[in-house]
């Protein structure tokens, strides 16, 4: 029904989603039955969503305020690979509010060497 009321709709993008495990202290990658309904909530709708484009229009570990933590990248996108058009990681360019220790200062080259060695982006080429 999901899929048919996307394709009906004036307006088609994507069906976007946020992807957090919503609790303190858990890592992004951990796939559990808790995490299966945060972080990990497109896999439940694949089959409603047939055909529609998943977009993650956030996703971090814990509530989003914690520190980003790179190696927890693979399992993450591993798990969802193929299933989305695309994600973006939530992370601020400055200490703000509630996510000052999810700031990028000072963690940019660690982003780029996950990006450069294939962790976060896997694209060919």
């Amino acid at each position: 029904m999901l899929a048919s009321v996307y394709r009906n709709a004036p307006v088609q993008v994507c069906w976007g989603a946020n992807l957090y495990p919503a609790t303190p202290d858990i890592p992004l990658d951990r796939f559990d039955n808790y995490t299966a309904y945060t972080t990990y909530r497109p896999l439940l709708l694949l089959d409603r969503l047939s055909g529609v484009p998943i977009c993650v229009t956030e996703f971090a570990r814990s509530t989003g305020g914690d520190p980003p933590v790179f190696a927890e990248y693979p399992a993450f996108v591993a798990r969802l690979d193929g299933r989305l058009l695309w994600a973006t990681a939530w992370y601020d360019a400055h200490p703000l509010g509630h996510w000052q220790p999810a700031t990028l200062l000072g963690k940019l080259a660690a982003l780029g060497t996950a990006i450069t060695d294939g962790v976060v982006d896997r694209r060919p080429g």
